[in-house]
């Protein structure tokens, strides 16, 4: 059994964790990254996206969760949520950040590399 930490620097921000099902995805003002831990301790991104009350699309959608359960049981996924301080929540910081992530570590179900092919080590932190 994995030991879950509360929090996981990711790109060298703190990400608070909390497992998918405790997850209600109505935060604000925050990056999310979908993730899971694996037997080693390793960490595998799996998508990166951002709260949607700027209209960005939703993380949480039937079609980005079959793709999340290609690479992982649902129950086996944790949700980081990262909140932006408020001199950091231009829609052009949101984005240079979610794409700075989605650069460097390739998840493969963020909206535009939807795949299924098998896991990236690029994936892994």
């Amino acid at each position: 059994m994995v030991t879950v930490p509360k929090n996981l620097v990711i790109g060298n921000m703190a990400f608070f964790l909390k497992p998918l099902e405790h997850a209600g995805f109505l935060d604000k003002d925050v990056i999310y990254v979908i993730l899971t831990m694996e037997e080693d301790g390793n960490v595998f991104i799996i998508d990166v996206g951002q709260s949607t009350e700027y209209g960005a699309p939703p993380v949480n959608t039937p079609d980005r969760r079959a793709c999340w359960e290609l690479y992982t049981p649902l129950d086996r996924i944790l949700v980081g949520a990262h909140r932006l301080p408020s001199d950091f929540n231009m829609k052009e910081d949101r984005e240079r950040i979610i794409s700075q992530l989605k650069a460097e570590y390739h998840p493969p179900c963020s909206s535009e590399s939807q795949s299924s092919e098998p896991r990236s080590s690029e994936s892994r932190l």
